[in-house]
C-alpha cells in the first residue's frame, strides 16, 4: 500500500512540475513536488550495484569519533544510517537497469570511433569560443567540483590501453597543429579504468571511486591525511598571523588527523 501511495505521489508531483514548474510554486508547495521528483528519479534512474567485501576505504579516518560534527577524509558517515555510502572505494551506481550494463566487445566499443564522434558531433565547427550566456564563472567552478567526484575511478596500468585510430587530418595532439608532420597510422591512447577489487562474477562489471561520492570538500582536501595535512599547512600558514600558531596546529590536527 505504501509503495502505491508513493508512486501516486510521484506521478502527481511530476505532472505539477511539467504543467506549472516547481520553481513557480510557493515554498510550502514546491518542497513536496521536489520530494516527489526526487523519489521518481531514485526509483527509475538510480540502480544500486551493491558493495563487494573489498569495496571499502583504504584506511580508517583518524578522527572518526567526530563524524557527527565534521567531514571525514575517507567519506564515511556522510549518511549516518549507512556509514559506507559514498565513501572511498564505493561502487559507481548505474542510471539504467543492471541487466543492460553488460560490457560490449572491444571492437563494438570502438565502432564508430569515439574520436570521430567527438570531432563530428561535439566539436565546435569553427573551433571558436561559444559563450554560455545563461551561466557565469561560478557555474564553471561548480561543474569542476562535480566532475572531480564523478569520474575519479582510477587507472589500470596493467592492461593495454585503448588505442583509437586517428584520421589523417586529425589535429591531435597539439604538436600537429603547430606545423609538425603527422605520423602514419597514429592512435590516441587512453588508459583503461581500474576494475572493482571484489567484483561479482554473476553480475555485470563494476567500478569503484577513488574519491568520495559527495560534494564534501574532497576536491580541496584530497583523499588521504598526508595530502590534507600538507595543503592545510601551506594554506593556513599563509593566511594567519604568527600569534595564532596554536590555533593553526589544532586546525591541522582536527582536519587531517595529525596529533
Amino acid at each position: 500500500m505504501a509503495g502505491r501511495l508513493s508512486e501516486l505521489f510521484s506521478r502527481v508531483a511530476e505532472k505539477v512540475d511539467r504543467s506549472v514548474g516547481w520553481w513557480r510554486l510557493s515554498t510550502p508547495l514546491a518542497v513536496p513536488v521536489l520530494i516527489g521528483l526526487r523519489d521518481r528519479l531514485r526509483a527509475d534512474n538510480l540502480y544500486d550495484t551493491g558493495r563487494g567485501p573489498r569495496d571499502r576505504p583504504p584506511y580508517e579516518d583518524p578522527h572518526v569519533v567526530n563524524h557527527s560534527t565534521a567531514r571525514t577524509l575517507n567519506g564515511t558517515y556522510n549518511d549516518l544510517d549507512d556509514p559506507l555510502m559514498g565513501s572511498l572505494g564505493s561502487r559507481y551506481g548505474r542510471n539504467v537497469p543492471l541487466n543492460y550494463t553488460n560490457r560490449e566487445e572491444d571492437k563494438r566499443l570502438l565502432d564508430p570511433s569515439p574520436r570521430l564522434i567527438s570531432r563530428r558531433l561535439l566539436a565546435r565547427p569553427d573551433g571558436g569560443f561559444q559563450p554560455a550566456t545563461t551561466l557565469n564563472l561560478l557555474a564553471a567552478a561548480w561543474i569542476q567540483f562535480e566532475v572531480h567526484d564523478w569520474f575519479s575511478h582510477g587507472t589500470d596500468y596493467r592492461q593495454r590501453p585503448w588505442e583509437i585510430p586517428l584520421e589523417k587530418d586529425d589535429p591531435w595532439p597539439d604538436e600537429i597543429m603547430q606545423g609538425e608532420p603527422a605520423e602514419p597510422n597514429r592512435t590516441m591512447e587512453i588508459k583503461r579504468t581500474a576494475p572493482d577489487p571484489s567484483p561479482d562474477p554473476q553480475a555485470p562489471p563494476t567500478y569503484v571511486t577513488q574519491d568520495t561520492h559527495w560534494w564534501d570538500g574532497s576536491q580541496i582536501y584530497g583523499r588521504d591525511p598526508k595530502y590534507a595535512y600538507d595543503w592545510i599547512s601551506r594554506s593556513v600558514r599563509a593566511a594567519v598571523p604568527v600569534w595564532s600558531e596554536p590555533l593553526f596546529r589544532w586546525s591541522v590536527s582536527h582536519h587531517a588527523g595529525k596529533g
